[in-house]
């Protein structure tokens, strides 16, 4: 079955991949780059 739902905490991630395995679903995940800062740095960076 194919369906469309909100994950908590998720907004905006892309679920690739959906793997069912005996005791735990595994779920394969894409999320947005971000500008994010590099703390020892202390510049912002982009992901590349």
């Amino acid at each position: 079955m194919n369906f469309t739902m909100d994950l908590p905490g998720l907004k905006g991630v892309k679920v690739t991949k959906m793997e069912e395995r005996e005791d735990y679903i595994a779920l394969h995940l894409e999320m947005p780059r971000t500008p994010h800062c590099c703390h020892p740095v202390g510049e912002n960076r982009k992901n590349s």
